[in-house]
């Protein structure tokens, strides 16, 4: 589930829940047209809870979650995750939330990612996802330096320099 741009919860979930066989989530779908927001997170818990399968939500770019969505993921979601033996939730972003004094503290295991300081992967990056041309290495460069390798503000500025998709020749 990737929480990019904020979008409304209800919206993110349809995407996920799209994704996975529509076998596995028979409350969610009798609920989803219509029905309360509560009513369809609780519906989309409980078949979560139920899978046949084991599964991992993958939450992405959580810091551009809805305060929605935050309260329904650190409130609800990450609780049932916590004790289910079919579910497990991987929540990442440049804010996550804190565990301490939850319910799921326990279960909890947090990572920091170091700085990608790497100029090789930066450029591989830029020029998969910005058509960024071999020529523009040594701008690159400049950029890894400037922000110390840091993802958030290295995405920000190869975005603003290079917009994705339109091919940027030397």
């Amino acid at each position: 589930m990737n929480f990019k741009g904020g979008q409304p919860l209800r919206n993110v979930l349809h995407t996920a829940v799209a994704s996975l066989p529509a076998g596995w989530f028979p409350r969610y779908h009798k609920a989803a047209p219509g029905a309360p927001a509560d009513d369809v997170l609780l519906a989309l818990l409980q078949d979560l809870c139920r899978l046949p399968e084991p599964v991992v939500l993958i939450l992405d770019t959580y810091e551009d979650a809805s305060a929605d969505a935050c309260r329904w993921v650190e409130g609800q979601l990450l609780s049932q995750a916590g004790g289910s033996d079919r579910l497990r939730v991987v929540v990442a972003g440049q804010r996550v939330p804190a565990p301490e004094g939850t319910p799921w503290e326990e279960e909890a295991v947090t990572r920091e990612l170091p700085p990608i300081d790497d100029l090789d992967d930066w450029c591989d990056y830029a020029r998969r996802v910005h058509i960024v041309s071999a020529g523009h290495v040594d701008e690159i460069s400049t950029l890894v330096k400037a922000t110390r390798g840091s993802a958030r503000m290295m995405g920000a500025m190869l975005s603003n320099l290079y917009p994705r998709g339109v091919p940027n020749g030397t």
